[in-house]
């Protein structure tokens, strides 16, 4: 885990039948995030089969259907308002239709996302493409996605052009567009930034108190291009709160204590430290969240 100094959230396990009534978050590896409002939920990023590296590397890959029905038993998630795309590769998407069926719920996304939708059989009446720029509802969550640019390296770039029949090669899984995604839930509002890289001033005008923060691969750049990446995402938007995201080694299963990623691969301790650096600069608070416990998000 991260240096002793980045702070936990303490929070008691969920109690699923007395949510507080204002909106929070749950963090389950990667960008995979749950927030509720009410009786309301909307997921981000559904991912939590997190198939091992050398099926990655060497074979084909598809949903563990049986880790999916636990994670939707264990959070009592019957049905859903939607579930939204960020981008499509497989450590952000390979999940997201299956749980979109198995809750009767809305899939929306890119026109990659749709592709990934038709491949698991969704009807087009659970099928939602959203333009960037352009708000849509989904129950009391107002969404959109503006688009951003995926971090380097993007090994699959490009648009999926046919329907995802798992199981397939990770390759299959184009970014189809990457996008942060903008969440307005009545008086509170919440960015999500799956991937850590940008395009100069791509959030001018947005707001958010709360921002879920991708600081994968970012060990692999400059200090300067660290500070600028956390400048363009955080400063434009007066963010009060950020959660760090996708620092995790997701070729691992997910539970209490997440595991880092090898530190050649990528040391996402070096990016912890420097975005806790820059939050504490910038009086912004600044907090790692914990597997799986409901967060209390600002309002």
């Amino acid at each position: 885990m991260p240096r002793q100094s980045t702070r936990m959230l303490e929070s008691s396990q969920p109690d699923h039948g007395s949510q507080p009534g204002g909106l929070t978050c749950q963090f389950f590896g990667t960008a995979c995030l749950l927030f509720r409002l009410g009786k309301s939920r909307l997921l981000v990023d559904g991912f939590v089969s997190r198939p091992g590296l050398l099926r990655v590397l060497f074979g084909k890959i598809q949903p563990d259907r049986a880790r999916i029905a636990h994670f939707l038993e264990m959070e009592k998630l019957d049905r859903l308002d939607a579930v939204v795309l960020s981008h499509c590769h497989y450590d952000h998407a390979l999940d997201a239709p299956f749980i979109a069926s198995l809750t009767c719920s809305m899939l929306t996304g890119s026109r990659s996302a749709a592709q990934l939708a038709l491949g698991a059989g969704l009807p087009a009446s659970q099928v939602y493409m959203m333009q960037p720029d352009i708000s849509a509802g989904f129950g009391p969550f107002n969404l959109t996605l503006i688009p951003s640019r995926h971090s380097f390296p993007n090994l699959y770039p490009g648009e999926i052009g046919a329907p995802i029949r798992p199981p397939s090669h990770v390759s299959a899984y184009r970014d189809g567009g990457t996008h942060a995604i903008h969440i307005q839930a009545g008086s509170q509002s919440v960015l999500i930034h799956a991937s850590a890289a940008y395009l100069p001033g791509f959030l001018t005008g947005k707001t958010a108190s709360s921002v879920f923060l991708s600081v994968a691969n970012l060990s692999r750049a400059s200090q300067k291009q660290i500070n600028a990446y956390f400048a363009e995402t955080l400063l434009p938007v007066q963010a009060r709160t950020v959660y760090p995201i996708h620092w995790d080694n997701f070729q691992h299963p997910a539970g209490p204590e997440l595991p880092l990623l090898p530190v050649w691969l990528d040391d996402a301790s070096k990016a912890l430290r420097s975005l806790e650096d820059f939050c504490q600069e910038h009086a912004i608070a600044f907090q790692v969240p914990p597997y799986a416990r409901p967060i209390i998000l600002d309002a």
